[in-house]
């Protein structure tokens, strides 16, 4: 009888009937192990694309993380502190490796509470694998991140080595996190990278940015003496400023001229976010984005005629190098249309051919204020009529949107919508709002206020189906748009009806003519002579006539006429610029960060670590002290893995680059003095310092608690704008 057999047999009872439980137990996990990896194996099966980028983050996350526990592992151990397991992946754990002094002994399913038979001179410390690959964690002796540290007589417990080892220990997974953020980006500079440079796109109306004299197309080269610089660099040097605080650039213009220029940031009128920026919009290139789903390549080419890869070379027949250029162009216009010309890429079996397309596009008066959000976008005084551009579909409830937002997720079909029309129809040209008869953008945007959850009455001019307008009134309920500081719509998107010849007001301005004397509702009929069907034909004449004194007809809503005259100064007087009136999707502009050498490299690593290490810890200050960041602004676990999705198919080295920004977060984060955390840890072991001994379990407990119910919370807020922003926008 062997001595496994013998002990079996001196077993009681319920010891035997709790061996059997146990076996239950384990047979049962191993049933739901089998279950979990055929259900991930026929998800994988039937979706290798977002399997595999749902892998992928999985394992750029769960690495992240892992880096931070290996950091506490390491220096416990050179602490002389007893780890008892080191996880791979989260509970619940399936496997269970320890190395004894006669070999090594595999456990299923194994249990940190019962560590099974350990005799001397086997290893110490169990290494586990759980079943979710996001992450791990250290066990050492006597260590508890749920509670006070516990007693123990073992001077390798972690309660019992000096303080000031288990501070290095504590701090050890944020130092690890900052050196594994500045290897990946000291990797990916040696590899190359390409990220936005610090280039300006455009510049908006009447932004700080306007104001200090930015042009589109200027390149900066210094933010307050700072050399290493992205696009995101201006972005967070808005951001992070101080009130009223001048941010001071070196920018080389397009022409070669370098220029000194001072900024402050400033909060824009229409950012939903409210965080401060300058009014520099990210420089685009001239190359359509690419769409994996077919289905979105139909749909570009119906809308615009384009196809993915096409690359703009011409507007309205004028070469262009450059999106700035062409943006320049655009806004210029003022015409119905346009003509891109595009050279495109025709496939032909393995020898291709380029060929340049022309493609037209419709074009649109638009407005861009930076600081104020009602302009009246004037043409020489003259403020248009309002037309309805787009005519929203109710909102689909907030259940639907998120089915719809994981189907997209995985590559499937979204549900289908049967939401109820809109009230207004894209056309539908505002005669009235309310008790204002031609409306301006300011007056429409007071009566939906005004009128928030009642019922507004709105006349319109609408064309039939026969071809013939006709006026009408409708009614509609402004509401509260859910996801944007409690902003009251119409679920329309206005713009100025340049079709017709109708002034809805005149309007003063400080670099244009004063207000002319034409009364609200009145249709032009010719200016110097000539007839005028559109506000098109208006700008062109005027443009014509730079420093001339003309006459312009024109006829009341009563159907009486008058003249009054116009000095037409020698500048554009218009205030609003044409726009293409489909969003163009092209890539935004991006050039190749490439080290000349590894010690250029590990400068520009270290320098982006440090960067958004104090980025992000000023970003903390200011979002508890100034509040100049919103927590609105703020993305918690789900707007992370969003994240890491969508890029993890755009490429690898965009993906790493991510990890390394979110290494550089996670090192600031676990730093706060909450008692969950590494910081709060790390405060409580001060204290201890200072005190002599340390606070008393029922002290410790209440702050552990405490620090929980304040993480959970900030957790949930942050959760709660990751759906708002996915569901809502």
């Amino acid at each position: 009888m062997t001595e496994e057999t013998k002990s079996q047999q001196d077993v009681p009872a319920d010891s035997q009937g709790h061996k059997q439980t146990s076996l239950f137990t384990v047979l049962s996990r191993i049933v739901f192990v089998v279950l979990v990896v055929a259900a991930v194996a026929l998800f994988v099966f039937n979706n290798p694309k977002p399997a595999g980028r749902i892998l992928l983050v999985a394992l750029g996350f769960g690495g992240v993380v892992m880096i931070h526990e290996l950091g506490h592992f390491l220096f416990a151990k050179l602490g002389g502190i007893k780890v008892e397991a080191f996880a791979i992946g989260f509970p619940p754990l399936v496997l269970g490796i320890r190395k004894l002094k006669k070999g090594i002994r595999f456990r299923l399913f194994p249990s940190l509470d019962d560590p099974g038979p350990v005799e001397p001179g086997d290893h110490e410390t169990e290494y586990c694998i759980g079943l979710i690959p996001m992450g791990g964690f250290v066990k050492m002796l006597g260590q508890s991140d749920s509670g006070p540290a516990q007693q123990s007589s073992d001077p390798r417990s972690y309660l019992n080595r000096p303080i000031w080892i288990r501070v290095v220990v504590v701090a050890a997974g944020v130092v690890f996190n900052a050196i594994a953020a500045m290897a990946l980006f000291i990797g990916l500079f040696l590899h190359g990278v390409r990220l936005a440079p610090p280039v300006v796109g455009q510049v908006v109306s009447n932004s700080p940015a306007e104001v200090a004299g930015f042009q589109p197309g200027d390149r900066v080269l210094e933010i307050d003496g700072k050399q290493f610089l992205d696009y995101a660099s201006i972005m967070l040097a808005g951001a992070l400023s101080g009130d009223n605080k001048q941010v001071q650039f070196v920018v080389r213009h397009s022409d070669g001229q370098i220029e000194t220029i001072k900024a402050v940031a400033e909060k824009c009128s229409y950012d939903g976010l409210g965080l401060k920026s300058f009014g520099i919009v990210q420089a685009s290139s001239l190359t359509v984005s690419r769409f994996e789903d077919p289905n979105d390549i139909e749909f570009l080419y119906k809308e615009t005629g384009l196809r993915p890869d096409d690359v703009i070379t011409a507007f309205n027949g004028t070469r262009v190098n450059n999106a700035w250029q062409m943006n320049e162009l655009v806004e210029k216009t003022f015409a119905p249309s346009a003509v891109l010309t595009v050279s495109r890429c025709w496939p032909k079996g393995s020898d291709p051919s380029v060929a340049e397309v022309t493609v037209p596009m419709m074009c649109e008066p638009a407005i861009a204020n930076f600081r104020s959000e009602y302009d009246l976008a004037g043409i020489y005084s003259m403020a248009p009529r309002l037309k309805v551009f787009i005519a929203y579909e109710a909102p689909l409830a907030p259940g639907v949107k998120l089915k719809n937002w994981l189907l997209r997720c995985i590559g499937k079909p979204q549900l289908q919508k049967m939401p109820p029309e809109p009230v207004l129809k894209k056309g539908d040209v505002l005669l009235k709002v309310g008790d204002v008869a031609n409306p301006t953008y300011r007056e429409l945007r007071e009566q939906t206020i005004a009128h928030k959850d009642k019922e507004l009455p709105v006349v319109v001019l609408r064309k039939a189906p026969d071809g013939n307008e006709k006026e009408l009134t409708v009614s509609i309920s402004p509401r509260t748009q859910q996801g944007k500081n409690g902003r009251v719509v119409l679920d329309i998107v206005p713009e100025l009806d340049m079709d017709r010849p109708v002034v809805a007001r005149t309007i003063d301005s400080a670099t244009g003519p004063a207000a002319l004397t034409i009364p609200s509702g009145a249709m032009i009929i010719s200016i110097d002579g000539r007839k005028v069907n559109s506000f098109y034909d208006i700008v062109k004449i005027l443009r014509s006539n730079a420093g001339q004194r003309i006459g312009i007809e024109y006829r009341d809503a009563d159907g009486d006429g008058g003249v009054c005259g116009l000095t037409v100064p020698e500048h554009d007087a218009i205030r609003a610029f044409s726009d293409i009136a489909v969003a163009l999707p092209l890539d935004y502009l991006k050039e190749p960060y490439r080290a000349q050498t590894a010690a250029q490299a590990v400068n520009w690593g270290a320098h982006r670590t440090w960067q958004l290490i104090a980025q992000s810890y000023l970003t903390l200050k200011k979002l508890l002290t100034s509040r100049d960041v919103p927590t609105s602004s703020l993305a918690g676990p789900v707007g992370i893995i969003s994240m890491s999705y969508r890029l993890a198919g755009q490429g690898l080295t965009d993906f790493l680059y991510f990890l390394g920004l979110l290494s550089s977060i996670i090192a600031v984060m676990n730093l706060l003095p909450i008692p969950v955390l590494d910081g709060g840890a790390i405060v409580l072991l001060l204290i201890e310092k200072i005190k002599g001994r340390p606070l008393s379990e029922k002290v410790q407990q209440a702050l552990v608690y405490g620090g929980m119910v304040l993480l959970l919370t900030l957790v949930l807020w942050v959760t709660y704008n990751d759906i708002q922003r996915l569901l809502f926008g």
